[in-house]
């Protein structure tokens, strides 16, 4: 409490005439790690100063807290010495004063022609209260004489906080340092690649003194794979050091490459560095280093791949080769499928059938019964073809005695007792007379109808009888001694004349009263 010029901390008195008024001071110090925003409540009492009184009046309010923006930039005060070829670090300190966060943005002034200006890592941001060390960097043209810079390099920064800033800027004197400083490069002359084994290729390398100072060097060159490593297989031959160079003379520097007789015709890699040397108090550059690749010719074997590979990955690649060639071939050989009869793979899955029956669906297959080249497979089956296929297909007939039973059931197999076949016959049975056998006739008694067409085809019948025609292709009435006779609407569907021989009778059996 400030009153008439007096301090106090905790109360003030004072005299106060009729229509009169006087004023407290109230002064807060408040912490600079404060943040914008915070708020302190205090109150104020005034009481009358009188005996036997209780008379006050109190007053209350608080102190906000408001932000505070301030950010500075400082330095040494001394001048940024730049070097010639290299970068110079210069040393920047950034310091916020204020009581809030701030984003920084950083900016340069543009250079002058050939230099180079940077800053290492600039910060983003920077906290409040906080202070932090930024590098300045910089380099100096080629050739760049030494002394001072007339022109100064500003450095800006603007630091945001929401929708207020604060910037802030150092301007920075400059000085060229002596410095010595070589440049390498190639001649056009140098030619390296696809170099005959035992044979030398020259390497020309141009030293360039660009610095603003007179200087010798050292030079130095090693030849490596691609693995960095340095290749006994080849030799360098050269100069290691060269004279002093006035800034802005070159010299030309030779050196020898040389592949040996076991060299690898991999690409190679040669680094070539320099080292200046210069008198005390010249500041010499980092090392220059120049790298260039260099192959030997082609392999005069079939296939170099050592020269290709690291020895490592070669002897990899020679062992597991055969092992994979090993596993590859086992795999196959127990994947693959070996047919014992080659007949089996004219037979369906799940089907039983016999060695006979195989040849025979393999002559069929093959076709081995063609004869004519100019044979010619129809899309449409004639009258003729069922006749002649009928007749084909009752094949020789059996001896007397008992017949041997087929070598396969009926197709659908007999039907349960009750249950309808597969195929129904026709819902009104023939007349009786046509379940009858025909009379009894010899092994080779064949009633067969072959027209005139049929005979043309090369088609022969057994015997032939005017008195029993052959039946139409719906019908197959064929008598066969020891068969039962054939209903007149032909043999069931998938039946053949073998199966119909030994299981007519048990369907025309079953069929009869229906």
């Amino acid at each position: 409490l400030v009153y008439d010029g007096e301090i106090e901390y905790d109360k003030v008195t004072f005299n106060l005439l009729p229509g009169h008024s006087t004023t407290v001071q109230v002064t807060a110090i408040i912490p600079l790690s404060t943040f914008d925003g915070s708020q302190n409540a205090f109150s104020l009492t005034t009481r009358l100063d009188e005996v036997g009184t209780n008379q006050f009046i109190t007053n209350g309010t608080n102190f906000l807290v408001g932000k505070l923006l301030g950010l500075s930039l400082e330095s040494s005060g001394e001048r940024v010495q730049a070097t010639v070829g290299a970068w110079s670090q210069y040393s920047l300190w950034l310091n916020n004063t204020g009581n809030g966060d701030l984003n920084l943005n950083w900016s340069t002034a543009e250079p002058p022609p050939g230099w180079q200006f940077g800053i290492d890592s600039a910060p983003k941001s920077i906290d409040k209260l906080v202070s932090s060390e930024v590098s300045f960097g910089v380099i100096a043209p080629n050739l760049a004489a030494v002394g001072d810079i007339e022109q100064s390099i500003r450095v800006r920064v603007i630091g945001t906080y929401y929708n207020d800033s604060v910037e802030v800027f150092i301007d920075l004197e400059l000085t060229v340092v002596p410095t010595l400083h070589f440049g390498l490069e190639l001649a056009p002359e140098t030619s390296v690649h696809d170099l005959p084994r035992e044979t030398q290729g020259q390497i020309v390398v141009i030293i360039n003194n660009l610095g603003n100072s007179p200087g010798g060097g050292n030079l130095s060159a090693i030849i490596v794979d691609g693995e960095g490593v340095e290749d006994p297989e080849w030799s360098l031959q050269y100069e290691h050091s060269f004279d002093e160079l006035q800034p802005g003379e070159e010299i030309s520097v030779i050196i020898s490459v040389t592949p040996t007789a076991d060299a690898g015709s991999g690409l190679r890699t040669v680094e070539i560095t320099i080292l200046g040397q210069a008198d005390e108090g010249v500041i010499v550059t980092t090392s220059e280093v120049l790298s260039l690749g260099v192959t030997a010719e082609s392999s005069t074997t079939a296939f170099d791949l050592s020269s290709i590979v690291s020895t490592e990955v070669f002897f990899s690649i020679v062992v597991l080769i055969p092992i994979i060639l090993f596993v590859v071939v086992r795999r196959m050989r127990s994947s693959a499928k070996i047919y014992d009869d080659e007949g089996e793979s004219l037979v369906a899955p799940g089907v039983h059938t016999s060695q006979e029956n195989i040849s025979e669906r393999r002559a069929a297959a093959l076709m081995e019964d063609v004869e004519k080249e100019d044979d010619v497979i129809s899309g449409d089956i004639s009258q003729f073809e069922i006749q002649a296929a009928l007749v084909q297909s009752i094949g020789d007939l059996p001896p007397p005695g008992p017949a041997p039973l087929p070598t396969g059931l009926p197709p659908a197999g007999l039907p349960p007792e009750g249950l309808p076949p597969v195929v129904l016959p026709p819902a009104v049975m023939p007349p009786a007379a046509a379940f009858s056998s025909s009379p009894a006739t010899t092994a080779q008694d064949i009633t067969v109808n072959i027209d005139d067409n049929a005979a043309q085809g090369g088609v022969i019948g057994s015997e032939q009888s005017s008195s029993e025609p052959m039946p139409e292709a719906g019908q197959q009435n064929v008598a066969i001694a020891g068969m039962p006779p054939v209903p007149p609407t032909g043999l069931p569907p998938g039946w053949s004349l073998e199966q119909w021989r030994h299981y007519g009778a048990e369907w025309l059996q079953r069929h009869s009263g229906k």
